[in-house]
């Protein structure tokens, strides 16, 4: 038997009326399936403790899940293995907190807002892997470091030093919020996690078995950029948003690196060492996505094209690298020529 909570906001204001009749159908659906709980409501948001059987409450919960009544849904906390339950009494114990006259709950009220909004920030800033190991009523504090396969993919936005050096800094925020937009999304719909932000770039991870739709992810981005690009005026400095990325695939090292006060979940390896430095090569050939034989190797790939061999800065083995023949990925400007419009947009 486990334990879920979980924390949600309304997707639409719910008068008091709409929330008893879910609370009364939830508590018909509970006593059939031997599930018990409680449900808490403020200000337009859910916090739910719900307890059973584990193949029934997950077949309850991805309903839950699903329903589009609430949105931003965070699990807070799993708890497995239970011999006892917590609320055997309540099928689904209902607690309208806005509508409460007990002195006592006003507190309790007060802290279950708060902690939404607290979770709700967090969750911004908190790497994927963490969260979902947290969903998982896992710790992941004790994460083992682990040898395992994977895509990694650098991204960079091109001429972002000269942006800052030229444009005001509120621009340059919103030209970075526009590519970490665009990119995000993108890694996101085809099954990628975004690790890292690096100030103008950004490190994904993709299983191996991923590794053509990190490409896809990454020709996606290149033709949303191209189009917005397209959609502005030549005096726009979005008309010269470009990024790179560069793609390799092989063994990294996974897991927790840092001290006993501040911790990072974090790939390391040669792999992650390419990538990096194959999207810095992207700028020498006029495409916005490199990669190197080991992604040829981990993905079924069909629309490649050779670009030749190089030495990447930082690396001592020359590399044999490709790029996609799709005409999204070829930039229509030489670097030195874009740094030196970035220049001319502050005279």
């Amino acid at each position: 038997m486990k334990r879920v909570t979980y924390i949600s906001r309304f997707s639409r204001h719910l008068t008091g009326k709409e929330i008893q009749k879910i609370a009364e159908l939830s508590i018909r659906n509970n006593e059939r399936d031997g599930l018990t709980g409680v449900l808490f409501t403020y200000k337009d948001v859910f916090y739910q403790i719900i307890e059973g059987p584990d193949e029934t409450l997950d077949a309850r919960l991805s309903k839950i899940f699903a329903d589009d009544r609430h949105r931003d849904l965070f699990v807070l906390k799993v708890e497995l293995n239970l011999e006892t339950r917590a609320y055997s009494d309540w099928a689904m114990k209902t607690v309208i907190l806005d509508d409460s006259q007990d002195f006592l709950m006003r507190p309790v009220s007060e802290m279950l807002g708060s902690i939404t909004d607290t979770w709700m920030i967090l969750e911004k800033y908190t790497p994927e892997k963490i969260l979902r190991s947290i969903q998982l009523g896992e710790n992941p504090l004790e994460e083992k470091v682990m040898h395992v396969t994977k895509t990694i993919l650098f991204g960079d936005l091109f001429g972002s030093t000269t942006f800052s050096e030229k444009l005001e800094s509120s621009l340059v925020f919103d030209m970075l919020e526009t590519f970490f937009s665009i990119a995000i999304e993108s890694i996101h719909s085809h099954g990628g996690t975004v690790s890292k932000l690096l100030g103008d770039g950004l490190m994904a991870v993709f299983n191996a078995d991923e590794t053509a739709a990190s490409l896809e992810a990454v020709r996606q981005i290149s033709a949303k950029l191209k189009s917005l690009r397209a959609s502005r005026s030549a005096n726009d400095p979005f008309s010269l948003l470009f990024a790179g990325f560069g793609i390799s695939t092989g063994k990294v090292l996974e897991g927790n690196v840092g001290s006993v006060s501040r911790k990072d979940y974090t790939y390391l390896g040669d792999t992650v060492n390419t990538a990096a430095r194959l999207q810095a090569v992207t700028r020498k050939v006029g495409r916005s996505v490199i990669f190197d034989e080991s992604v040829l190797a981990a993905g079924n790939l069909s629309n490649v094209q050779p670009i030749g061999r190089y030495v990447p800065r930082g690396k001592d083995t020359e590399l044999r690298l490709y790029s996609l023949t799709d005409l999204a990925v070829r930039l229509e400007l030489p670097y030195d020529e874009l740094k030196a419009r970035i220049r001319d947009l502050a005279q």
